[in-house]
């Protein structure tokens, strides 16, 4: 088998990988996330509504936003900073982002003796 299969089957695993995907299920939900990485909220809004998401500080900075069908809005989100923020998004949505360092979480192996 040549290398570019074997790296090919290699990245195979990682595809999909790119952040999590918070619905409308997650409404009024805390949400753990790991910094430096990014995720996506995805709402149904009546199309016309007003969607711009808030968040409060520097830890969550919105970096793309589309929607791809008609009252579906999808917002990416990458955390920049250690910390808790809320994210809303009109008229009623509400998520609480705790962003923390993979390399803090109990039971990383760098945490181990």
């Amino acid at each position: 088998m040549s290398i570019s299969r074997w790296l090919l089957l290699a990245l195979v695993p990682l595809c999909g990988c790119a952040g999590r995907v918070f619905t409308d299920d997650d409404n009024r939900k805390t949400v753990q996330v790991d910094v430096g990485t990014t995720f996506t909220v995805r709402v149904q809004r009546p199309p016309g509504s007003q969607t711009q998401p808030t968040v409060q500080g520097s830890i969550l900075a919105l970096v793309g936003q589309r929607s791809p069908t008609s009252g579906v809005h999808e917002f990416e989100f990458e955390a920049r900073g250690l910390g808790e923020t809320d994210l809303k998004i009109p008229p009623d949505y509400s998520l609480r982002v705790r962003v923390v360092s993979a390399s803090a979480r109990p039971g990383m192996p760098v945490n181990r003796p």
